[in-house]
């Protein structure tokens, strides 16, 4: 399989970018479990926005690892065949298939950061 260095570029800054959304998330629902009962004892009455909060990171990390796999069967489908090099379209990368949970990596990541600072707010 031969890839120009543009493409192998783009498929590292990719996996490198998906993975680190995916650590942030982790480490903020690590972090919010870690001190649950420190940060919703001050504010009971919305502890909901937190639990929500974790919802959309968990989203978050599902479309990243969706993400991540979808660009793994891309590269695996690109491998050589009967010892001729497939034609590969620079634009695979792009597909919808690895677009639609990259997508939901990033609202979920949004979304999840958005609520876990709305609640960080409004619990004081």
């Amino acid at each position: 399989m031969q890839l120009d260095d543009q493409t192998k570029l783009a498929i590292a800054s990719f996996g490198d970018l998906t993975k680190q959304v995916l650590t942030l998330s982790t480490a903020i629902v690590a972090f919010d479990i870690a001190y649950f009962n420190n940060r919703v004892a001050g504010a009971p009455a919305i502890g909901w926005v937190l639990i929500w909060s974790w919802g959309f990171f968990l989203l978050s990390i599902a479309g990243g690892v969706g993400a991540m796999m979808s660009l793994t069967g891309g590269l695996a489908r690109a491998r050589q065949e009967a010892g001729q090099p497939p034609p590969i379209d620079p634009g695979w990368i792009y597909s919808a298939k690895i677009q639609r949970f990259s997508v939901l990596q990033f609202v979920g990541f949004g979304l999840g950061l958005l609520l876990n600072f709305g609640y960080a707010a409004f619990a004081r």
